[in-house]
């Protein structure tokens, strides 16, 4: 990203940060940068929420592959 303006390049981190084009809108909107962290702050907790579950979801797969193989080898 050699000389793209500050606005491209940030809608660009958002769009690869999974941000919809709403919370794009949001962001623009924000009033200043204070708002404009909060907004960003929110959608990483919610990033960080789905990760724990997934790896919730993750560790019951292990626990059972676990189980398994212990019971195929006895």
């Amino acid at each position: 990203m050699a000389t793209c303006e500050i606005n491209d390049c940030i809608r660009e981190n958002l769009l690869a940060a999974g941000c919809s084009e709403e919370m794009i809108g949001k962001f623009a909107k924000g009033e200043d940068i204070e708002m404009q962290i909060k907004i960003l702050s929110n959608y990483r907790k919610k990033l960080l929420d789905t990760i724990h579950e997934e790896q919730s979801k993750l560790d019951c797969l292990d626990y059972l592959i676990f189980t398994l193989k212990k019971e195929e080898q006895l």
